[in-house]
């Protein structure tokens, strides 16, 4: 004989019941665990100064992070990094470099590409030949963060060692070992709270750059050069060429470095010639073998020269120290 309880339920149907609650709150449980398990969850909002440390000069950026998205804008070091912002989508790495002097805007779709300009994206690229290892729980700046310890390929020795917040979901450190000085890159100056919406946005009445395609935009024409540039004596092709004949060597300059780093190479290079003089000379050269100009900026002892041709991107950053001109050629090839 079943009993019945004040609602008109059996004790049989009373368990029923339950087990059926009980069924859907498991069914429940396991779609919430599958989801938070595939899609990232980016909940943190929170503002940062990102300093660069180590041999040759200095670099410090602003870092804006919400969800899923960040900004950067240089605010430290030299011209080689344009000072321009950039906004990234952490899920698929759509970045969208700013230029709002000419109020436009370059959507780039493959994230390697950005290494020039974005810090978190070009020391990640150097890490990719390296073997990885969970490293201890350790504390950086008040965040506890997981390590990950990295070796290049064959070696024993710790080559890099990186932190990441689990809190902020965020690279909190990178640091690189075996060099006379061992680079840095650092979040400081870490401030939660609320980080505005329109901040990861393309601000209203920018244009979108195609360079070379159809309904290009037109670039804003740059200062002008200082008179009398020395682009006369164009090197030959094959004959005092850097990166593999693509570009040329700067009539008397002395190559003081050169390095390759994932799709890109970087030429470092000292001349007694102005900032002005230098990116007069690859701008002539390069648009001569069918470069097209992405961007010019030059002021006071710095100059700055975007170039764009099918997969290739060049940049050439120079700056005036001491009556000598440090100048840097980046080539990136997809």
């Amino acid at each position: 004989m079943q009993l019945m309880n004040r609602r008109g339920l059996s004790n049989k149907g009373v368990r029923m019941k339950k087990n059926s609650i009980s069924g859907l709150m498991s069914i429940f449980v396991l779609i919430f665990a599958f989801f938070a398990g595939v899609i990232p969850i980016h909940a943190a909002e929170f503002t940062a100064d990102i300093v660069i440390t180590g041999p040759g000069e200095n670099y410090a950026f602003k870092l804006y992070v919400k969800d899923n998205m960040y900004r950067l804008k240089k605010v430290k070091g030299p011209m080689n990094v344009p000072p321009y912002p950039s906004i990234v989508n952490r899920d698929t790495g759509l970045t969208w470099g700013l230029n709002p002097q000419m109020r436009q805007y370059v959507e780039i779709a493959d994230i390697e590409k950005t290494f020039m300009m974005n810090p978190l994206v070009g020391w990640a690229m150097t890490r990719k030949s390296m073997t990885e290892k969970p490293g201890p729980v350790e504390t950086v700046n008040g965040y506890e963060c997981e390590t990950r310890l990295y070796a290049m390929p064959g070696k024993s020795e710790t080559a890099a060692k990186v932190w990441i917040s689990k809190k902020l979901n965020h690279l909190i450190r990178d640091e690189r070992f075996g060099a006379n000085e061992n680079p840095v890159l650092e979040l400081q100056n870490i401030q939660e709270g609320t980080v505005n919406d329109s901040l990861f946005k393309i601000p209203a009445g920018y244009s979108k750059m195609s360079p070379g395609g159809p309904g290009a935009a037109a670039p804003r024409p740059a200062a002008k050069a200082p008179a009398s540039p020395k682009t006369e004596g164009l090197t030959p092709e094959g004959k005092d060429t850097i990166m593999g004949g693509a570009v040329p060597i700067y009539r008397g300059a002395t190559v003081t470095n050169s390095m390759k780093m994932g799709n890109g190479t970087i030429v470092e290079m000292e001349s007694s010639a102005s900032p002005a003089e230098i990116v007069s000379f690859y701008k002539k050269a390069m648009t001569g073998k069918g470069w097209s100009v992405l961007m010019e900026m030059a002021r006071d002892k710095k100059a700055t020269l975007m170039l764009k041709k099918d997969n290739q991107q060049l940049m050439v950053g120079a700056k005036e120290r001491g009556g000598k001109t440090r100048f840097s050629l980046t080539l990136i090839r997809k």
